[in-house]
């Protein structure tokens, strides 16, 4: 063979593969993160909130149908940042919460840019960590952080229980130390407005600095605070609802009128984008963190259940993309997607170069290390509407991972006994009916032997005739795993684990007819819950009776490729410390690297005299932050 023709069959499959590097978009990327927004929560969706803006770009873009997220708040942000399933983090068991010692150990997305020239931006909610300097975003990849560290606050007094929680943070070129501008000027300005006019300042900067062009591109993470409880806005965002809201409960006005103040924002970004004439090379992503709270004024419907929990509600994300740079454009992608893709799908776009490539996951050097990348590069899938994943790890809890110690006593496969389990089939069975299906699917109903239909399998082995390791009685399931497999999903734990019942009792749910608030559940204490999704969009219905084979083939998947990732954790370090004497929430432990320096600054910036200062309405929230 020649060497042209050697050179030739290269660039073919390079191509096949995407950009090569000579090739790189290396467009800007505008990441926007919602918190606690509802998956119904926006007029493409459904609902009656007036979200123009987030509809037009959402439709005239890429709409994400099935992007999967953690059903909280850090849990999402760990996988963002990090390319990788919170088993691996140890961010598996939820928040950080105020006082808690630790953070990201793990090379972040803000320095994966950063190594490939990009100037970074973080705006809005950190909730990563802030015990030591190490942890702040300044040092995890980021070029400036305008925002807080914790998890919530006050949207107008910027506090989090006694602290004060609203800064400015960069490094000093000349000897990179960490400053730390405490902002009490911005008392009394609305967070979402705070995000807003920061990020159009960092659109402005960075043209007058660096021009339009792709020599040295933006990552911008604007991480909105918005609709996360408190719910409190301007007045005038109350006001100015349709006329639908006008007998509706002041909370809900109020949390109506924060997604519509966010999304009347996003329309401002977007102007701004256009005015410097960066919309050409620009990729704007949008999602939600999780769902909307059960019992709140989101919505999550027709979904079932919400934020903290693992039915759809929780953890399938509002979302969407929005780019002249897509291939195709104006549609539904119904392709799984998960948080985690963000980070090798936008390496690719900055360098032509697929590390984490769709058609397979990146093998490990050592079985024991935590340095895989579980995310995949959906360049092909969100611009094409290619599949580029079938499977998604939502979460493994494991009760035998809670201590550091856990790698000497820890159990080498997950066990669920099939004897005296809900898998035998009950008296009144239910059948599966289609209901609101993406698209035709056909499913073979296993006997009681485990007969199973393999054509859904994809690995060329059989499941071990639908036995399942084990016997005698279920013993207390403590552990909890949610696995989705092409349209299969397996939900594994107790009552204590999940909830039992579908909570989703919010007020939107009365907008429809049908009933589905009432509608019977036949999984309330399942142990071993499977779900098809395409017939059963709503979860009613666990057929995990029917398809013993098809239990027993996930759970061996997960046994083969997730099971021994779980990083143990150490028990919740809290230090009762992180307020300092001048009341503001602030790193107390020094850092661990002699390299990262860091001052505290009372007060050194103030606010724009554009600012609004209406103290607005105010609605509390009860849920754990």
């Amino acid at each position: 063979m020649s060497n042209i023709t050697v050179v030739v069959l290269i660039f073919l499959f390079q191509t096949c593969l995407g950009l090569t590097a000579s090739t790189a978009l290396r467009p800007h990327i505008l990441f926007i993160m919602a918190d606690d927004i509802g998956y119904q929560d926006a007029g493409f969706r459904g609902s009656f909130i007036p979200t123009p803006n987030i509809d037009a770009l959402a439709t005239e873009g890429v709409i994400l149908n099935h992007h999967y997220v953690m059903p909280q708040c850090s849990p999402t942000r760990s996988a963002f940042m990090t390319g990788r399933n919170g088993i691996k983090t140890g961010s598996w068991y939820g928040n950080m919460k105020p006082g808690q010692i630790g953070g990201l150990e793990d090379r972040t997305i803000g320095e994966m840019m950063q190594e490939h020239q990009y100037k970074t931006h973080l705006v809005g909610k950190w909730h990563l960590g802030m015990s030591s300097p190490d942890y702040t975003p300044v040092n995890r990849g980021f070029d400036t952080f305008l925002g807080m560290y914790l998890g919530s606050g006050d949207y107008f007094k910027h506090q989090n229980g006694r602290g004060f929680d609203m800064r400015f943070n960069y490094r000093q070129p000349e000897n990179g130390l960490i400053v730390d501008k405490i902002l009490k000027s911005y008392a009394n300005v609305h967070s979402t407005e705070i995000y807003t006019n920061r990020t159009i300042d960092i659109l402005e900067q960075h043209v007058n600095q660096y021009g339009t062009g792709s020599e040295e591109p933006l990552f911008l993470f604007l991480s909105y605070q918005a609709p996360h409880g408190p719910y409190q806005v301007p007045e005038r965002y109350r006001a100015n609802l349709p006329p639908f809201f006008a007998d509706k409960s002041s909370q809900l006005r109020t949390y109506a009128g924060m997604v519509n103040f966010m999304d009347e924002s996003i329309g401002r970004i977007h102007s701004t984008l256009n005015q410097l004439n960066l919309l050409d090379n620009t990729l704007i992503v949008f999602t939600s963190d999780n769902g909307a709270i059960l019992d709140g004024p989101g919505s999550n419907f027709p979904l079932r259940g919400g934020k903290k929990d693992y039915y759809e509600g929780g953890i399938r994300a509002l979302a969407w993309v929005n780019s002249p740079l897509l291939d195709k454009t104006g549609y539904i992608n119904k392709q799984l997607h998960h948080i985690s893709d963000w980070y090798p799908t936008f390496e690719f776009l900055a360098t032509g170069v697929d590390n984490n490539p769709a058609s397979g996951r990146r093998k490990k050097k050592n079985r024991n290390s935590y340095s895989a990348i579980d995310g995949v590069n959906i360049w092909d899938s969100i611009s094409d509407n290619w599949a580029c994943r079938e499977t998604v790890l939502i979460n493994i809890q494991r009760t035998d991972m809670y201590n550091s110690n856990a790698r000497s006593t820890k159990r080498d496969k997950m066990t669920v006994h099939k004897e005296g389990s809900n898998l035998a089939k009950p008296e009144n069975g239910t059948e599966i009916i289609a209901d609101n299906t993406d698209d035709d699917v056909n499913i073979t109903e296993e006997s009681g032997d485990g007969a199973r239909d393999t054509s859904t399998s994809d690995t060329g082995e059989e499941a071990n005739g639908g036995k399942m390791r084990g016997s005698g009685k279920v013993p207390p399931f403590k552990d909890l795993v949610v696995y989705i497999w092409k349209s299969w999903k397996m939900i594994i734990g107790n009552e204590k684990s999940i909830y039992a019942g579908w909570k989703n009792k919010n007020e939107w749910t009365i907008w429809n007819s049908e009933g589905y608030r009432n509608d019977s559940l036949d999984d309330t204490d399942n142990r071993v819950i499977l779900y098809e999704l395409r017939t059963d969009p709503r979860e009613k219905r666990n057929i995990a009776y029917k398809y013993p084979g098809m239990v027993d083939e996930m759970i061996s998947r997960i046994n083969r490729n997730h099971w021994a990732d779980v990083k143990p954790i150490s028990k919740f370090k809290y230090s009762g410390r992180g307020i300092s004497q001048q009341s503001v929430w602030r790193p107390w432990l020094k850092s661990t690297d002699g390299n990262v320096m860091y001052r505290l600054y009372d007060e050194i910036i103030t606010k724009t005299d554009d600012d609004d200062t209406d103290s607005g309405n105010t609605e509390t929230d009860s849920e754990d932050t």
